[in-house]
């Protein structure tokens, strides 16, 4: 999980930068492609710290 909060602060980072810039193109193809990655991933990550809490309660 610690991969994939690198990856969204990369992603994040990433973003910014892009709000930046004017290149509706590569806009095009990031909000395409990026952000559904992006959410993708936050939310794997987030269902693993709900599936470890839900191992933490139920088998200890």
């Amino acid at each position: 999980s610690r991969y994939v909060d690198i990856l969204t602060k990369r992603f994040l980072s990433y973003d910014i930068i892009k709000s930046d810039t004017n290149n509706s193109h590569s806009d095009n193809i990031y909000n395409a492609y990026f952000k559904p990655v992006l959410f993708f991933m936050a939310y794997i990550s987030w269902v693993n710290i709900h599936l470890s809490i839900a191992k933490v309660v139920l088998f200890v």
